[in-house]
């Protein structure tokens, strides 16, 4: 492609044909101030904020809109650009109420941060302000605060070009011009949350985390989000173990800079009040809560002894574990207890993990490792219905079932049930307590995938890292440390004890994901074949 060379307060840079001069500032490193502009939607160049001055140009001009072209010598701070951009910051303040104290956006707006970087102004304007409507509810997810808009049309042109669902836009003239929606209508096409993280101010706040904690108090941690198969990158926010609020995090090769609205709320689950914290285990025919090492020991004595009978020992797993814990999981039962009767498919979404619910980022597979779980071998020849029938008629000795909890939610109580009258032994691995904890012989608190760390790998096989964002709540552990716990006991001490290794370990038996190195994976992921070719 054809290149152009130009010069940027003194730094010269050179762009492909047809690059802004925003654009081509950021490559050597200078930030030009922007309101209405962002990366995922069309140019507006409304807000004026990001003027520079371009030799041999009669006036200012948007650096958002304008391409760079070849010779060009640009200034985007001498005193020019700044006096017109603090007349810009003055106009947009004439009428914005003086609401930071209680303003979710504090913190975080770049009115705020602009404001102490280039104005610092005493307003000339001696009127009072224009007051529009406060703290109006868009159902069901955003409260509209028009006296904080700056117009910048981000909300607008997301719900245009993005969703293409069109509800936004801005009615009235001058400073009555505001933002809403036609007859007071509802905000629901699914993306919602994506317009107060994309709202430049404070107009656009979540009813979610409205008034819930001071952003700057929060401390953020890059994640994938569990709630389908496209793997979407996340951010966790969280303080002091408790996670506050998830955020899409840009990645070009899967969900740009977006996120549905049911993976950005759906983290309740990880602060819910009826998380398991400690382990128990039957002893005497009593259930007793005990230390790990000691359930950890009952546990694999157990399973051995129904194993070593002649019995056969089946496990259930889900596509919510990690990549590292899926291969544990499959060593432990087929290494230790030689069973080949394990599976994951709890109901029909793996069967849709390619399926779309609509044209941008949902799909029908509600769970983010299903080509992982297949890669790594946990589709047996049986479904887990089968299994629950088979244990139920008598031909399994001892169920394992990780993730308990996605069981019931998946109305498989009373095959669950049904099984227990029939097998020696049940092992329960849950985060959260459901109605079929009590049939357990052992139950092992789990942690959710804000408490762990390791590898998803999405419905187009792309492999992406997540990362812990809290402490295990209460005495629960990451299924990860369970698995190696139980090998361990096995007195297979030789596999890695951290999820890192692990997945090395992975990638050197399992053909899907050789020639992954785990320190090596790309930020976008690393993309592989189902045959195990990386492309």
């Amino acid at each position: 492609m054809p290149t152009v060379t130009l010069t940027i307060d003194g730094k010269q840079v050179t762009v492909d044909q047809g690059t802004t001069i925003m654009k081509a500032a950021e490559k050597v490193g200078i930030h030009i101030p922007r309101f209405c502009f962002h990366p995922g939607l069309s140019v507006a160049g409304n807000c004026r904020i990001c003027l520079v001055e371009v030799e041999k140009m009669p006036k200012l001009v948007t650096s958002c809109s304008t391409i760079a072209s070849q010779g060009m010598v640009v200034y985007s701070d001498n005193e020019n650009v700044r006096r017109a951009r603090r007349g810009v910051l003055e106009l947009m303040l004439s009428n914005h109420p003086l609401d930071c104290p209680i303003c979710d956006q504090a913190g975080e707006c770049s009115l705020q941060d602009y404001y102490m970087t280039i104005g610092l102004h005493k307003s000339r304007f001696d009127f009072d302000k224009h007051h529009k409507a406060k703290a109006v509810k868009l159902p069901p997810h955003l409260v509209l605060d028009a006296e904080r808009c700056i117009l910048c049309s981000r909300c607008v042109r997301f719900c245009k070009e993005i969703t293409q669902t069109n509800e936004l836009t801005i009615g009235w003239r001058g400073n009555h011009a505001e933002i809403g929606t036609f007859e007071h209508r509802t905000l629901e096409n699914g993306y919602v949350g994506n317009l107060h993280q994309i709202c430049p101010v404070g107009a656009l706040t979540s009813l979610d985390f409205r008034f819930k904690c001071r952003v700057w108090s929060l401390k953020e941690h890059p994640s994938v989000c569990p709630s389908c198969s496209t793997g979407c990158n996340i951010m966790i926010d969280e303080k002091g173990g408790k996670v506050y609020r998830l955020r899409a995090r840009e990645n070009q090769a899967v969900n740009r800079y977006w996120l549905c609205d049911v993976g950005r709320y759906n983290y309740q689950f990880i602060n819910a009040e009826d998380r398991l914290l400690e382990p128990r285990v039957k002893i005497r025919e009593r259930m007793r809560q005990v230390a790990w090492d000691k359930a950890l020991e009952v546990v694999h004595a157990q399973l051995k002894e129904v194993a070593g009978g002649g019995s056969k020992v089946a496990g259930i797993a889900t596509a919510q574990l990690t990549n590292e814990e899926m291969f544990f999981f499959r060593k432990y039962l087929t290494e230790v207890l030689n069973s080949d009767t394990l599976d994951f498919r709890i109901d029909g979404s793996w069967e849709e993990v390619d399926k779309q619910v609509d044209q941008l980022l949902r799909r029908r597979d509600s769970n983010p490792n299903t080509r992982g779980a297949e890669a790594i071998g946990l589709k047996g020849d049986q479904q887990v219905q089968e299994i629950l029938q088979a244990a139920a008629d008598g031909e399994i000795g001892a169920l394992y079932i990780v993730g308990a909890d996605r069981l019931a939610a998946a109305g498989l109580s009373d095959a669950v049930k049904a099984a227990r009258d029939s097998v020696e032994y049940m092992v329960m691995h849950a985060s959260r307590q459901c109605d079929i904890l009590d049939l357990g012989d052992a139950v092992l608190p789990s942690g959710t995938f804000a408490e762990k760390e390791g590898t998803f790998t999405n419905y187009e096989g792309r492999v992406q890292k997540i990362s812990k964002a809290i402490p295990s709540v209460g005495n629960s552990k990451p299924d990860f440390d369970i698995f190696t716990g139980l090998l361990s006991k096995a007195g297979r001490t030789e596999f890695a004890s951290v999820p890192a290794k692990a997945f090395n370990v992975m990638a050197a038996e399992v053909q899907a994901f050789a020639g992954l190195i785990y320190e090596e994976l790309p930020a976008e992921g690393a993309l592989i074949a189902p045959g195990g070719r990386n492309e």
